[in-house]
């Protein structure tokens, strides 16, 4: 019995000592060996995905046939697409110096070549590398004459208040004059600041009108690029000046006028072509005085309403002129409605005398202030010439001398009134 006892009490003694090490160690061992087995696999993977990039990066970088993506060519001729999977090769076209351009056209006959590719001058040419040499698979040329820049600028002398740049050109049918104003140079700028110029145009003589260009802030060398239509008609172009006036309009109004230049329109613009003027400008305006003077005699009938011009001599007109005749329009609402001419005459005594009255009818009452009478001097030649000349009429059309003469015929009607004019 006693053996059985201490038998029983050591089995019952280890079965306790188990118990205690299991409930010691299990909450441990749940925890510990499955986190192990996760970073395991974690690594493993990590291991697998970098040997995975690893050998594909050296498969791309590795040269061969198997390295290039395939591409398909669509040929010009042939039944279907071809795909291809060898190395397509771009080469940056070389740049030509000027010497080496003649190989490029030097297989062609001058004559199959464009009249654009004629005027190509020698210059730095990219070559085309995507197509043979020619016409055929040229990709474009340069065009030279849209590089081309204005003729370079006149020094500019000692006291020089200015120069401008206009285009002019004439359409006939339209009878129209074109004018464009390009740019300024070198202009005196205000003591202490600059110069805000402003360009108006107009045609003398007998034109009251004028056009003028937007205002350029600070600048002494303005860029206007700004262009006017002036209507001029056929007959009236000859004799004809284009007056150019250059203003700052940061000065006061009576000191505001920079200079003026002046460009005489007789013969100087073939019909369609434009061309470019370069104008240095004075400080004094035109003087058109020495063009002559012409003495009228006008008389008005307000019964009849029958306006009588007489033109009585001329004088001053330019050297070498020989045979002189008096043309004069009558105009209403600026719409001409009558012109006359008088007889042909010669120089007697330094003055070519006339002594020939003109008649027209005017009526209405307003007749003073809607009509004017504008008179021309044209010398004769091979062709016509207009010598100058001056414009009756109210305050709309005219001013200084021709405005008293006018208004003095139509408040003593039937009294004829004389006056010297100067032809502008």
């Amino acid at each position: 019995m006693k053996l059985y006892n201490i038998d029983g009490r050591l089995r019952a003694r280890e079965n306790a000592t188990q118990n205690t090490k299991t409930e010691a160690f299990g909450p441990v061992g749940s925890i510990l060996y499955p986190s192990i087995g996760a970073a395991a696999a974690i690594l493993l993977l990590a291991i697998v995905g970098t040997v995975f990039g690893l050998r594909r990066r050296q498969k791309q970088l590795s040269p061969g046939p198997s390295s290039c993506e395939g591409i398909v060519v669509y040929p010009s001729q042939g039944p279907a697409p071809t795909f291809v999977t060898k190395d397509v090769v771009f080469n940056l076209p070389i740049l030509r110096s000027a010497n080496s351009t003649g190989d490029i056209f030097s297989d062609l006959d001058p004559e199959d070549l464009p009249m654009s590719m004629e005027r190509l001058q020698p210059r730095a040419i990219r070559s085309n590398s995507f197509g043979s040499y020619g016409l055929g698979g040229s990709l474009g040329y340069l065009e030279p004459d849209l590089y081309r820049t204005m003729p370079s600028e006149d020094p500019y002398p000692e006291g020089h208040i200015g120069r401008i740049w206009v285009k002019l050109s004439h359409e006939s049918e339209a009878e129209q004059v074109t004018v464009t104003l390009l740019k300024a140079r070198n202009l005196p700028s205000r003591p202490g600041g600059s110069c805000d110029p402003i360009v108006r145009l107009h045609l003398t003589p007998g034109d009251r009108r004028h056009v003028q260009s937007r205002q350029k802030r600070r600048e002494c060398n303005p860029k206007f690029d700004e262009t006017f239509v002036l209507q001029v008609p056929n007959g009236d172009l000859t004799g004809k000046t284009l007056r150019i006036s250059v203003i700052d309009g940061g000065r006061p109004k009576r000191n505001s006028t920079i200079g003026y230049a002046a460009l005489a329109l007789d013969g100087l613009l073939p019909d369609g072509e434009p061309r470019i003027f370069q104008l240095d400008l004075d400080k004094e305006p035109p003087d058109h005085s020495a063009r002559g003077e012409v003495l009228l005699s006008l008389q008005y009938n307000d019964h009849s309403g029958r306006l009588t011009l007489t033109v009585m001599e001329a004088k001053g007109l330019r050297q070498g002129v020989v045979e002189v005749c008096a043309r004069a329009t009558l105009s209403k609402h600026c719409k001409p409605l009558k012109t006359r001419r008088t007889a042909l005459a010669r120089p007697r005594q330094g003055t070519w005398p006339f002594s020939e009255a003109l008649h027209f009818r005017l009526s209405g009452p307003d007749a003073s202030l809607t009509g004017s009478l504008a008179v021309s001097l044209l010398a004769r030649g091979t062709k016509e010439r207009a010598l100058g000349r001056v414009v009756l009429g109210p305050y709309m059309f005219a001013r200084g001398p021709a405005l008293e003469h006018w208004t003095a015929a139509f408040s003593r009607p039937r009294e004829p009134t004389q006056r010297w004019h100067t032809l502008s």
